[in-house]
């Protein structure tokens, strides 16, 4: 047995293991450490779950994440269904008390914006709307704050993925680097990108430069960074 065909085998008993998906209806292929996941699910977070299932196996390279969230007719609401059901679920956790989570719904697909304070803060409040029924796929978002938690905007912020494997998907490569400029709220949104290890930069006039990986394996992920003054100046001479 290959290495691929073992890590294959590794994934599919992982995703056997996750009693919150039906691991028959998600199909395992793996080329040079890279595993692509197809098929179809009935909720978002179902597919989450088989993407945390492959976090879970050692030696996968990175992951290419093809399932489809097929609703049944049951679960199908309307945007404005989904908006009122995100806000409650974030209003009712008591960790999120006073947020400043902003929500939209588009076709099914939540994009969850603001500012949070903690990155626990974050998580959880991609926790709370995780399971809504009728939810699709959630967006990632990256927020830029100053170190006094006010936005910049016209940032230049630089995206790369950094897992070192050509990245290809439906016999075409996927853009694994993205060059943006942030919005009057700080903000800078990107597309999918390949999950793994990704590097965030950050260039703002009369602030420091900013540079940090960091792991991406959800479909949801918001980025908070600080952006500190620059450093001060010291002379040796009077």
């Amino acid at each position: 047995m290959n290495t691929d065909e073992k890590l294959r085998q590794q994934v599919i008993e992982e995703l056997s293991w996750d009693s919150a998906l039906k691991a028959d209806q998600v199909l395992v292929q793996v080329s040079d450490g890279i595993v692509t996941l197809s098929g179809n699910v009935v909720s978002h977070a179902e597919r989450w779950h088989a993407e945390q299932a492959v976090a879970h196996v050692a030696g996968v390279v990175d992951l290419i994440n093809q399932i489809d969230v097929v609703l049944p007719s049951s679960h199908v609401r309307t945007d404005s269904d989904l908006v009122a059901a995100a806000v409650a679920a974030l209003q009712w956790n008591t960790s999120l008390a006073d947020h400043r989570v902003k929500v939209s719904v588009a076709d099914g697909w939540l994009v969850l914006g603001g500012e949070v304070d903690s990155e626990h803060q974050r998580q959880t409040a991609g926790y709370a709307v995780r399971y809504l029924q009728g939810i699709k796929g959630i967006s990632n978002d990256i927020v830029v704050k100053t170190q006094g938690g006010h936005p910049v905007d016209r940032a230049s912020v630089v995206v790369r993925f950094v897992q070192g494997h050509s990245i290809v998907k439906l016999g075409k490569a996927v853009r694994t680097t993205f060059e943006l400029r942030t919005n009057q709220d700080g903000e800078a949104k990107i597309p999918s990108i390949p999950q793994g290890k990704i590097l965030v930069q950050v260039i703002a006039k009369g602030y420091q430069t900013f540079g940090q990986t960091f792991d991406v394996n959800e479909d949801e992920k918001t980025l908070d960074v600080t952006l500190n003054p620059p450093q001060q100046q010291y002379s040796a001479h009077e």
